[in-house]
Formats: structure tokens, sequence, C-alpha cells
């Protein structure tokens, strides 16, 4: 058996173990939460040591962490999670589109599991670092989407007006609220992103002015 082999085989097997690592911790974490969710139990449900835990991801916060970036990952574009490329079309419409798609795709794999962080970042510094850094991504990820977005044509409203709407109301809080808290449908939630980023591009007409008496015109 050749050394080629045997290393291919090693790095599978090593692939394989960590996603059943990372199966286990959503299951977990999901179910459980932070607080429940000790390293030495996803160790034992996934069977392995807590030491080859450790060893893939270094800390439970990391964990968590990869499990966010693995649902974020291919949500725009195969091997490439930037919004702005995967909203990138000359017409306007169809990068709102794509937007709406792309938040569509993201949401119901990300919000359960930002849900688990912010319940306890109150509790949990090692935690609060993580919730900051995830406010932090989306903030810049939805400024840089905006200015693709916005592209020659503009927007209805300021630049930072609409990545801060973004920010707030396509974010995972809202996801949680409509979705798992007042049961709405995919659909449902898709009506309302793709309305609230229609009228985002979507400007208003000047006003055209009135003719006044004497047929002068007034604005």
């Amino acid at each position: 058996m050749s050394r080629p082999y045997r290393s291919a085989l090693r790095a599978e097997q090593a692939l394989l173990t960590r996603q059943r690592i990372l199966d286990v911790a959503r299951s977990r974490f999901l179910e459980s939460g932070w607080a429940a969710t000790t390293m030495k139990a996803v160790a034992d449900e996934a069977a392995v040591a807590p030491t080859t835990v450790y060893a893939v991801f270094g800390s439970k916060r990391a964990l968590l962490s990869a499990l966010i970036d693995e649902a974020l990952t291919g949500l725009a574009e195969p091997g490439n999670p930037d919004w702005g490329d995967a909203i990138r079309h000359p017409d306007q419409r169809e990068r709102a589109r794509r937007l709406v798609e792309v938040i569509c795709g993201y949401q119901p794999r990300v919000a359960p599991l930002e849900r688990v962080v912010r319940e306890a970042a109150g509790a949990d510094e090692e935690v609060a670092g993580l919730s900051r850094d995830l406010l932090q991504w989306r903030q810049s990820t939805f400024a840089n989407v905006v200015e693709t977005l916005a592209g020659k044509e503009g927007l209805s409203v300021s630049r930072e007006d609409a990545a801060d709407l973004l920010f707030a109301l396509a974010g995972p809080e809202v996801y949680t609220l409509l979705a798992e808290v007042r049961r709405w449908s995919a659909q449902q939630y898709e009506t309302y992103l793709a309305t609230m980023v229609g009228q985002l591009i979507h400007r208003q007409p000047a006003r055209k002015p009135r003719p006044g008496k004497g047929g002068q015109v007034s604005t």
C-alpha cells in the first residue's frame, strides 16, 4: 500500500470525523443550548475522545463558530460566501431578487445557531465575544451588499440607512420572531423580504410642478 494512498485515507477519515463532531454538536446546541452542551458530551455521542474534539476545534466557542461558518458556506456561490458576488448583475431588480434568495437560504440554517449565541451571551463572556463578532460581520457584509445593490441606479434611501435597515430587519432576530414564534411559512418570509428590498430600490418619482393661477408654475 503506497504512502500517498494512506495519507489520502487518513485525510478522508479526519474529514469524516470532523463532520461527525459538527453534526453532533449542532444537534446538542440546538436542543440543549450553550451551557448544557459540553465538549465531553459531544465527544461521547460522536464516539471520539474529548481530546480529539479539542484537537480539531480548540474550544467550545470555536466549535459553535465552525457550525455557523458551515451554515454560511455555499449560500452565495459554490465555495464563495461573499454576498456581493452573489447579487452582482447588471439589472438592479435581478440584484434585489438574488439578495432575497441568498437571505432566504441563509436564515433557516444560521438563525437557530445565532439564537444559541444570543441566549448565552449575557452569561458567558466567551459567547459574548462571538456575538460581537457576528454583529460586526453582519454590519460590514450588509454595507458591502448595499454598495453592490445600489450600483449606478441608486436607492430610495441613503446607502447607510439601507445597510442599517437590512442589518436589523433582515437579520436572524426578525427571522426567528416571524418563522419560529409567529410560524410564518417560507413563502411569507420571502414575500416580506422581497417587499422590503423592493422598497429600497424603487425610488419615488419626482413630483411634477403644478400650474398655478394665470398659468404660472408652482412647486
